[in-house]
């Protein structure tokens, strides 16, 4: 698949479809959605060079990408895998995608990386009280409109 970053008009109309857990299937994601979000910086490829193995860094690289696409980590048994995001991720890195099986036999890896990409992208993990809060929050907001 030919990722590029430049702004072609056909581009935003092509639509691809992943492979994903989700019970429906229906998660869509434009070309350029995963070229603007799972696109890696200078920052990202130096946290994914402190990994020592090929099947680290890409699995390492692959979830920085996912989580920025998809606001979430992806299911670790079996371990997630969106094709086309793995693709991208890819070619970025140099990394053949084959190796993201290898990466997957290793849970211990995948959540330490998880713990080690949410201290890089200062991320939070929901928490009950947070859950509580949100709930607050809809019910205001609902509230509000009625």
């Amino acid at each position: 698949m030919d990722f590029t970053n430049e702004n072609d008009p056909e581009l935003e109309d092509e639509t691809l479809k992943f492979e994903t857990s989700d019970t429906d299937g229906s998660s869509l994601y434009q070309r350029q959605q995963i070229i603007e979000q799972a696109t890696l910086s200078k920052d990202d490829m130096y946290e994914v060079s402190k990994c020592r193995r090929d099947y680290n860094r890409l699995g390492f690289a692959y979830q920085i990408g996912f989580v920025r696409l998809r606001n979430r980590f992806p299911i670790q048994s079996p371990f997630e895998i969106l094709d086309d995001l793995l693709q991208f991720v890819s070619v970025q890195t140099g990394i053949e995608p084959l190796e993201i099986k290898q990466y997957s036999y290793h849970q211990v890896n995948i959540s330490d990386h998880q713990n080690a990409i949410r201290q890089y992208l200062n991320l939070k993990e929901l928490v009950d009280a947070d859950v509580d809060l949100v709930k607050k929050y809809v019910f205001e907001q609902c509230c509000r409109l009625e």
